[in-house]
C-alpha cells in the first residue's frame, strides 16, 4: 500500500506542474527504468572435481540462480527565477523488486547545482560539476574494453555512462566553476578562460584530511588557424580537517599545447602538447623524501574524416615513468569491486571474478570520482594503456584511421594501431615493448536490396600484446629472468534487422582470452614500487546472446535479451561455469 501512495503522489505532482511546465521558467525532465534479471549458473564450479590426485569438493554454498531487478525513477526540476540564472535539482526514487510493500523504496537527490551569467559576460555553475581537459591533465578514458556502441550492447552502454556521469569523457565532482571570454585585436583574436575548485575526498575528521582539486585552462583561439592553450590540475590536502593528521600531500599536473590548421586548404591540423608533474609529501612517515617531478610530450598530425574520404592521424609520446596526473590516470573500471550479481563463489564464499559481460552490463564496477593513486588494474582486460594516454612508462607511435559512409553497404570502418615500449625498465633493465591494434566495422546491409527495414552488421576487434625478453646472462639460474609475453583478444560482432518500424531483432557474440605472464608491480601508499609477482593467464570468456529491441522513441527503449557465458581458466579448471541471463529493460528519457 505504501508504494501504491507513493507513485500516486509521483503521478498526481508531475500532473499538478505539468501546466506550470509550459512556462520558460520551469522545466520538468527525468528518467524511467525497469530491470528484471534471473541469473543462473552451472558447470565445474559445483562438481566435485580431481585436481593433482586431490578431491576438490563441489560448491554447494554459493548461489546458483538469483532473480530480481530494480525499478527507479529520476525526476529533474530545471528552475529559471531570471534570464540570468538556472538551478538543476534531480530526485531519483528507487526500489529493488523484492523490497515489497515499500520496504526497498529509497529517496535520494542525485543532481543538484545552480549556473548563470554575470553581466552577460561571466558564467558560472556551483555545485554538481561535469570537467574535462585534455587526456593527460584531467580526462576520464574509456574503460577496459571500450565503449559498447553495437546495437545488442549500445543500451547497456547508455545506462552505465548516465548511472557514472562518465558521457563525453568527463568526471563528475562537486564544487565551483567560472568561464568567460575576452575579445582581442582585429583578425577575430579570442582568449578563452575556465577555472574550478572542487572538493575530491571528504575528511574522517581523525587521521584523513579533506583533499581539494583545482585548475583551470587558459585558450587563445585565431579563427582560420586553431588555438593554443595552457592548462594545470592539482590536488592538495588540507592538514587541520583531521585532528590527528600531521602530514599532506600535494600532486599537480601542467601542460602547454596547440592545435593548428596552417595549410590553405585547411584539411591537415598539427597538434601537441606537453608538461610536467610534480608530487610530494609533508611529514608523512615512510613517504618520499624529495618531490618527483616528471613529465610527458606528444606530438602528431591529425586529417580528419569528412565527404566520404578517410581520416587519419598519427602522433608519438612520450610519458615518463614517474609522470602522475590523477584527473587523467584515474581508472573506470574497479576490478577490487563487488559484481552485483551472482557476487560469490566457492564453499569459502569468495568475490567472483569480474567477467566481460560485468564490464558491460553492471554499472557497479565502475569509478565515479578521482584519485590520486594509480589504481589496480587486470592486464588481461587492457595492458598496453590502461590509464588511457597518460598511461605512465610509455614512449612510441599512435596511428589510426578512419572513413566514414565511404560505399552504399559500409556505414563505417575504422583502425587503430598503437606501436610502444617502456620509458625505463621495470625490475631489469630490458624494456617491455607493446603492440595494440582495435578494429571498428559497420556495415548496413538492407542498402544492398534498397530495403527499407533496416540490416546492419557490426563488429570490433581489439588485440594486444605484451612482450619482454629475459636477463641475458652467463649463469643458469639468472638467465631468462623478467622474459614475459602475454597477449589478450577481445570481440564483438552482431548483426540486427528490423522487423518492423522501431523493432528490432539481435543475435551477438563476446569473447575475451588473455594467455601469458606478468609481472605486475607492488605499489605501496605512496605509489612507490616495493615489489613485483609473476602473474599467468590463461582464461576465455565467451558470450553469445539474442534478443530483441524497441524504440518508442528516441530516448525510451525496450530490450529484451537471452545470453549465456562460458567462463573458462585453464590454470583452475575446477573454476570454470556457465552464465545464463535473461533481461528484461526498459530505459526512458524525457
Amino acid at each position: 500500500m505504501r508504494t501504491k501512495y507513493i507513485l500516486l503522489l509521483i503521478v498526481g505532482w508531475l500532473s499538478c506542474m505539468t501546466a506550470e511546465a509550459q512556462n520558460d521558467k520551469l522545466t520538468v525532465y527525468g528518467s524511467g527504468r525497469f530491470i528484471l534479471q534471473n541469473n543462473s549458473r552451472s558447470g565445474e564450479l559445483f562438481q566435485e572435481s580431481i585436481l593433482n590426485g586431490d578431491t576438490l569438493a563441489a560448491d554447494t554454498v554459493s548461489t546458483r540462480r538469483e532473480i530480481g531487478g530494480v525499478a527507479l525513477f529520476d525526476l529533474g526540476f530545471r528552475i529559471k527565477p531570471n534570464s540570468s540564472t538556472e538551478i538543476n535539482a534531480l530526485t531519483r526514487v528507487s526500489g529493488d523488486l523484492d523490497g515489497f510493500w515499500g520496504a526497498g523504496i529509497g529517496f535520494t537527490f542525485r543532481e543538484l547545482y545552480v549556473r548563470g551569467l554575470v553581466k552577460n559576460k561571466v558564467r558560472y555553475r556551483v555545485g554538481d560539476l561535469d570537467l574535462k581537459m585534455t587526456p593527460f591533465t584531467l580526462y576520464n578514458s574509456n574503460p577496459d574494453l571500450g565503449t559498447h556502441s553495437m546495437s545488442a550492447l549500445s543500451l547497456f552502454q547508455d545506462i552505465n555512462e548516465y548511472e557514472n556521469f562518465s558521457r563525453d569523457n568527463q568526471w563528475r565532482q562537486q564544487g565551483a566553476h567560472i568561464d568567460f571570454q575576452l575579445l582581442m585585436g582585429e583578425k577575430g583574436d579570442r582568449v578563452d578562460f575556465m577555472g574550478y575548485m572542487t572538493k575530491n575526498r571528504q575528511t574522517d575528521f581523525f587521521f584523513v584530511p579533506d583533499r581539494l582539486m583545482t585548475g583551470g585552462q587558459v585558450v587563445w583561439n585565431r579563427e582560420g588557424l586553431g588555438r593554443v592553450f595552457a592548462q594545470t590540475n592539482n590536488f592538495f590536502e588540507i592538514a587541520e580537517t583531521a585532528q590527528f593528521n600531521e602530514g599532506t600531500s600535494a600532486t599537480s599536473a601542467h601542460s602547454l599545447g596547440a592545435e593548428l590548421a596552417p595549410f590553405d586548404n585547411k584539411s591537415f591540423v598539427l597538434y601537441g602538447e606537453g608538461g610536467m608533474s610534480y608530487q610530494g609529501y609533508v611529514e608523512q612517515e615512510g613517504a618520499p623524501e624529495e618531490k618527483e617531478i616528471s613529465g610527458f610530450v606528444d606530438l602528431g598530425l591529425r586529417k580528419p574524416a569528412k565527404d566520404g574520404k578517410f581520416g587519419y592521424y598519427g602522433e608519438i609520446m612520450h610519458v615518463s615513468s614517474g609522470f602522475r596526473s590523477p584527473g587523467a590516470q584515474s581508472r573506470r573500471v574497479n576490478f577490487n569491486s563487488f559484481a552485483q550479481n551472482l557476487t560469490f563463489e566457492t564453499n569459502q564464499e569468495t568475490t567472483r571474478a569480474l567477467t566481460a559481460f560485468d564490464l558491460i552490463q553492471d554499472a557497479t564496477v565502475y569509478n565515479n570520482t578521482i584519485v590520486v593513486n594509480l589504481q589496480d588494474f587486470h592486464p588481461g582486460y587492457s595492458n598496453v594503456l590502461p590509464y588511457g594516454k597518460a598511461t605512465p612508462n610509455r614512449q612510441g607511435l599512435l596511428a589510426g584511421i578512419v572513413r566514414m559512409a565511404d560505399s552504399l553497404v559500409v556505414s563505417k570502418v575504422g583502425a587503430d594501431v598503437a606501436l610502444l615500449t617502456e620509458a625505463s625498465g621495470q625490475g631489469i633493465a630490458t624494456y617491455r615493448n607493446f603492440a595494440m591494434v582495435d578494429i571498428d566495422a559497420e556495415l548496413s546491409l538492407h542498402n544492398l536490396w534498397g530495403g527499407k527495414m533496416k540490416t546492419k552488421v557490426e563488429a570490433h576487434f581489439h588485440l594486444e600484446n605484451t612482450s619482454r625478453d629475459g636477463l641475458d646472462a652467463e649463469s643458469a639460474a639468472v638467465a631468462g629472468i623478467g622474459e614475459l609475453d602475454l597477449s589478450s583478444n577481445y570481440f564483438e560482432a552482431g548483426i540486427s534487422h528490423e522487423i518492423a518500424e522501431g523493432l528490432a531483432l539481435h543475435v551477438a557474440a563476446v569473447g575475451l582470452s588473455a594467455n601469458g605472464n606478468e609481472f605486475i608491480a607492488l605499489r605501496d601508499g605512496f605509489g612507490q614500487v616495493v615489489d613485483y609477482t609473476d602473474a599467468e593467464y590463461d582464461f576465455s570468456d565467451m558470450t553469445y546472446l539474442v534478443g530483441m529491441r524497441y524504440g518508442f522513441s528516441p530516448t525510451s527503449n525496450l530490450q529484451v535479451q537471452f545470453r549465456t557465458s562460458e567462463i573458462t581458466n585453464e590454470l583452475d579448471p575446477t573454476s570454470g561455469y556457465n552464465w545464463n541471463q535473461f533481461i528484461f529493460t526498459y530505459n526512458l528519457f524525457f
